[in-house]
């Protein structure tokens, strides 16, 4: 006897809960492979609260010119030939880091808890905005999952850059968008989203990709708002940008724009891009959740597309895996957002996406060789600082971070643009290299042997007029992971 259409339909709605259920009991323990990266991330905090010595080269930077705004002094300063302040971020971050001050001894502590605070709000907002998009609770607990085991995250967090509070802003703003409701016109989360941008900008310039997303998302639902929108988020820009200029006698664009306009390298910019190679599972959940998303886009696949854009900046001179984190993130939260509509649309997601994650976490539980040992920073690299401490005179660093926890002023502040400024006729480096050659260093620390090595840095922060200057007057004095020089004759 054929079954009525009322008893196939209860047939289907048991089957359905049970695939329902079966997909649930495949994402809870696809989320406990994130156990081991997990450890890691918080082990690592732990780690870099307490590592009273610099954990990225930039970190000393930072630091100084907050002090520079706590004392009153200006930040975007005109260049000189007897100093390089180099400034190369809008003003919140280090305007924060001034406020926040230091806790005695340990200048690093405050500016990593910022820092450290800023990721654990990308995972929080960053689940809430899967949330919203699949209306899955669980997709908010796996993108807060991904976020957290993914290992450049992980070791930005416990660093002082601008980044982590950018892209936590960015992913707020990004949550205020999704909460917009079709018909209700420029209703006050899409102005709060707006300004959340604003300030993701004015925290680091490029992070473009968030707001670029949202006017996607919502020109694909009204474009009359989304016009509105975009004009209102440029007007909050423009304002703000021509109130810097106007304080700062035009040094804002000239700093942000003009002076670190730094060389790009195509071999750079695959090299650092080929450091995403492991987030393979992700891209695949990320393609799949386009392509289930087709007729009902949502804010993160817009986000997902336009992300890849910031790893442009990775060919830069002296760019860094912070440039992976934007990319990273949105496929987080297309991971997040998969786990969710297998659980609330079902369909290829259903069994896929708790398959896929799991395989992404286990892939993320050892770090690739690049980040491996960022893990484990030297324990003695303090000494570095005691030696400055008890060396007189002023000392000259590639690490400024020494330098600034030791207690001395900075007058060159960034070697990692100071060096292709020089290079750009952007800044005139002849008294700096006229006091290497006469000697006014009591002391230089670079990684560089310019002896074995010869003149030219790869890296491209010192320039061969700086080093040839320093091969003529200095010797080594102690040869370590970083090698000390002082002024021939001196020992």
């Amino acid at each position: 006897m054929r079954a009525t259409p009322v008893v196939a339909l209860l047939r289907w709605v048991r089957l359905e809960r049970v695939w329902a259920r079966l997909a649930l009991w495949l994402l809870l323990p696809a989320l406990l492979c994130g156990w081991w990266a997990l450890g890691r991330g918080v082990a690592y905090a732990r780690l870099g609260l307490a590592y009273a010595a610099p954990l990225d080269g930039q970190e000393g930077m930072a630091l100084w010119e907050a002090s520079l705004l706590r004392s009153g002094a200006p930040l975007y300063q005109p260049p000189h030939p007897e100093r390089f302040v180099s400034a190369p971020y809008p003003p919140l971050h280090p305007l924060l880091l001034a406020v926040l001050g230091e806790h005695g001894s340990h200048v690093f502590l405050m500016g990593r808890l910022l820092s450290l605070a800023a990721v654990l709000l990308i995972a929080l907002v960053g689940g809430l905005l899967a949330h919203q998009v699949t209306r899955s609770r669980w997709a908010g607990a796996t993108s807060a999952v991904l976020l957290l085991s993914f290992v450049p995250l992980q070791l930005w967090a416990l660093r002082i850059k601008p980044d982590p509070l950018g892209l936590a802003l960015t992913v707020l703003g990004l949550w205020l968008v999704a909460r917009w409701e079709a018909g209700r016109g420029l209703s006050h989360t899409l102005i709060l989203a707006a300004l959340a941008f604003t300030l993701a900008h004015f925290t680091k310039q490029t992070l473009l990709a968030g707001p670029l997303a949202a006017a996607t998302y919502l020109w694909l639902h009204d474009r009359r708002l989304a016009l509105r929108w975009t004009a209102l988020t440029l007007a909050l820009v423009g304002a703000s940008w021509l109130t810097l200029d106007l304080v700062t006698h035009g040094q804002y664009t000239y700093h942000i724009w003009i002076l670190h306009k730094l060389p790009w390298y195509a071999h750079r910019f695959w090299k650092l891009a080929a450091q995403l190679r492991d987030a393979w599972p992700l891209m695949v959940l990320g393609l799949i959740g386009l392509g289930v998303c087709w007729r009902r886009p949502t804010v993160i696949n817009a986000y997902l597309l336009w992300a890849p854009a910031s790893l442009i900046g990775a060919g830069v001179t002296g760019s860094h895996h912070n440039h992976l984190l934007e990319t990273g993130i949105a496929l987080a939260l297309a991971g997040g957002q998969a786990a969710g509509l297998g659980l609330t649309r079902g369909g290829v997601l259903r069994l896929v996406a708790p398959v896929l994650i799991a395989t992404q976490l286990l892939v993320w539980r050892a770090p690739l060789p690049w980040f491996a040992g960022e893990f484990s920073p030297d324990p003695q690299y303090t000494r570095y600082i005691e030696f400055i401490r008890a060396t007189p005179g002023e000392v000259l660093a590639d690490d400024v971070g020494l330098l600034y926890a030791a207690g001395r002023a900075l007058r060159y502040d960034d070697p990692a643009a100071q060096g292709p400024a020089a290079a750009l006729g952007l800044w005139d480096q002849q008294r700096l290299v006229s006091e290497i050659r006469a000697g006014h260093f009591s002391a230089i620390i670079l990684p560089i042997d310019v002896f074995a090595d010869g003149i030219d840095d790869p890296a491209d922060r010192w320039t061969p007029e700086m080093l040839a200057a320093l091969r003529e007057a200095y010797a080594i004095k102690f040869r370590d992971s970083l090698i000390i020089y002082a002024p021939k004759g001196s020992f």
